[in-house]
């Protein structure tokens, strides 16, 4: 992205990952975590693919959150104004 672009509301879905189990692992080391949530491209695809990813990926706890529920929520706007 070009200096200056707000990313804070931009997410990609895993999905469109889909290839190497160490592609989840990069992502987070490069900061990925907070741009990238799980999505499994249903009906086309089972969600075993990229869970498949996810988990064996030798990320923290708060990625694998971040990755399978946090980023979606906050993207969504769930929790918004409940604290």
């Amino acid at each position: 992205m070009p200096d200056g672009v707000d990313i804070d509301q931009l997410y990609f879905d895993l999905w469109y990952c889909n290839g190497p189990i160490g592609i989840v692992l990069w992502l987070c080391a490069n900061g990925g975590a907070r741009s990238f949530t799980f999505g499994s491209c249903y009906p086309i695809q089972t969600f075993e693919a990229t869970a498949l990813q996810v988990d064996q990926s030798d990320i923290s706890s708060e990625q694998r959150r971040a990755l399978g529920a946090s980023n979606a929520i906050r993207y969504l706007g769930w929790m918004e104004g409940l604290s």
